[in-house]
């Protein structure tokens, strides 16, 4: 007995995936103000963003990630002033 007949078009899906991607840079801070990571205190923000998010911002628009692994960095300039 031969196949029932197709009465669906077939689908075709493709996924790209690379592996991942470490950037390293330096920068000049040039306000104390801005803290180095987002500052939260008692589940409220302290500091309208940080330098952390302007740029995992700007190279999210590049490489479009599904997440982003926190940083790491030394103290923040904006907690050192509350």
């Amino acid at each position: 007995m031969p196949p029932a007949a197709v009465s669906e078009r077939p689908g075709v899906r493709a996924v790209g995936e690379r592996a991942a991607v470490f950037l390293a840079g330096r920068y000049n801070k040039l306000v104390r103000t801005l803290s180095q990571t987002p500052w939260m205190l008692d589940g409220q923000r302290r500091s309208p963003t940080s330098v952390q998010e302007l740029i995992t911002d700007e190279v999210g628009k590049l490489f479009r990630p599904d997440g982003a692994a926190p940083w790491r960095t030394r103290r923040s300039d904006a907690s050192a002033h509350a």
